[in-house]
């Protein structure tokens, strides 16, 4: 399908394809401030909307603090780690799209590498709300028309979204390949194997101390933490999206002992493994029919 949008007197192609809502998500108080540490979606992008509260968000290996209005991106492929402030003002809305295509950006991509991943949506606060709620209610709807309606509306959203990001022009200056992105993408190719920081400077050809200084200047976290933080972010969509047991998911993310990870997965999520899926799968959130 091929949506054309007028400008002035030209019309300019966005899409290359038909968008697919796969789900939207309604955060709201205290209980909904969960953790969700780094992980990454290679089949879908996620939009995330904070109408009310804060939080500490990672994108790309870049940190930022998140406040009302902001909208963030997670492209595909993207890893980030969220990490709501627990207020019982907390609102935050996602979604998750599949089969996107926009111009020249890769699939499932709304803005380019170049620019930032978050920006407040300022004057559209309200319309971005209502986008969301829009699509929470038809989703609990049953009927083709229904269907139709989220379909188009998700098409408006992601345009609006789109154009807010380029008409602010929030583009980065052009990024260079440094040893802090070097670092990154080699945890991030080999954190589920047995690796310390001796094991990367061998590989990387790199003194262990530089290196460790290096990428806590880069991401903000040491080599040891960052490996921690992938492999529970791999944990908690395995926890969320599989039916393997608790000692299966611990195994399979790097850990042989399961009391050991049972430990590390409640310092740094704040609860267990069970609980965590509990909460989340209890969430209010809405599945679109296919």
């Amino acid at each position: 399908m091929l949506i054309e949008i007028e400008h002035g007197n030209q019309l300019h192609t966005s899409f290359k394809s038909k968008p697919q809502l796969l789900f939207v998500c309604h955060a709201n108080g205290e209980n909904d401030a969960i953790p969700r540490v780094m992980h990454s979606h290679n089949d879908r992008l996620e939009v995330m909307f904070i109408y009310e509260g804060t939080g500490n968000y990672s994108i790309g290996g870049e940190f930022y603090s998140v406040k009302k209005g902001d909208i963030l991106v997670f492209n595909a492929g993207d890893v980030h780690d969220e990490h709501p402030l627990p207020s019982k003002d907390l609102a935050i809305y996602s979604c998750g799209i599949a089969n996107l295509k926009i111009n020249n950006l890769p699939l499932n991509h709304i803005i380019s590498k170049k620019q930032c991943p978050i920006i407040n949506a300022d004057k559209y606060i309200e319309q971005i709300k209502n986008f969301f709620e829009s699509l929470i209610f038809y989703a609990t709807q049953s009927n083709f028309t229904n269907q139709e309606i989220i379909y188009y509306n998700t098409l408006s959203f992601l345009l609006t979204v789109h154009n807010i990001f380029n008409v602010k022009e929030q583009n980065q200056s052009t990024q260079k390949i440094t040893l802090g992105l070097r670092i990154k993408e080699f945890l991030d190719k080999y954190y589920l194997e047995q690796i310390d920081v001796e094991s990367i400077s061998d590989a990387l050809n790199v003194n262990r101390y530089y290196l460790s200084h290096t990428f806590k200047a880069f991401t903000g976290y040491s080599p040891k933490q960052y490996i921690i933080r992938r492999r529970l972010g791999e944990a908690q969509s395995l926890l969320l999206n599989s039916d393997y047991s608790v000692a299966q998911i611990a195994n399979k993310v790097g850990y042989s002992n399961v009391s050991n990870f049972h430990n590390i997965f409640e310092k740094v999520i704040g609860m267990s493994p069970g609980k965590y899926k509990k909460l989340w799968l209890n969430k209010e959130q809405y599945f679109i029919e296919k």
